[in-house]
């Protein structure tokens, strides 16, 4: 047999949710950077993209350099707090991943917790809209608190010393599944 072990994207507190308070969880997250051209790049071209950011004003038309600026750009204002809630929602998404503090939210406490009645995708785990502040004291430190919890926090650009780490880490009984 091989090694299976569940894997999804989710919000920290729903997997914690479905697995229970024992589970050997394990995240891997990337330099902020990195995560936020990737979620670009993705958009762009994937099925995924072309699907969801098909009635949007996402852009496509120039060079990735370019387009990338013009996505970033779109994002400014909510970023910098010049707009207030009901606008970001509004103005501020383009149907696919909402690039401000991703790996945050999706570690923070209220994750996935919005309201339904402002936007439908917020259910969606927090990728598409933040809906909760992970700057605030709060969140930020549920993010850390619930980051501490996990078992395992690879790297995604030290993917295979991550990896390693991670095998050294599991329990002793599943050497076997290799």
């Amino acid at each position: 047999g091989g090694f299976h072990v569940p894997h999804e994207e989710a919000c920290y507190t729903a997997q914690r949710r479905k697995y229970g308070a024992d589970a050997f969880m394990v995240t891997y997250l990337r330099h902020p950077r990195h995560n936020v051209y990737s979620q670009f790049m993705e958009i762009k071209y994937s099925d995924f993209g072309l699907k969801f950011a098909s009635n949007a004003t996402f852009p496509r038309t120039d060079s990735d350099t370019a387009d990338f600026v013009r996505w970033i750009d779109f994002y400014h204002e909510s970023w910098n707090g010049k707009t207030d809630e009901n606008i970001q929602i509004s103005k501020n998404f383009m149907g696919t991943y909402h690039p401000y503090n991703l790996q945050s939210r999706q570690l923070s406490n209220v994750c996935g917790a919005g309201d339904t009645n402002k936007n439908q995708l917020i259910k969606q785990g927090g990728h598409r809209y933040p809906n909760n502040k992970p700057q605030s004291d709060g969140n930020m430190q549920s993010a850390i608190t619930n980051m501490r919890d996990i078992a395992f926090v690879g790297i995604v650009e030290l993917y295979s010393l991550s990896m390693c780490m991670l095998w050294h880490l599991l329990p002793a009984d599943t050497a076997h599944m290799a």
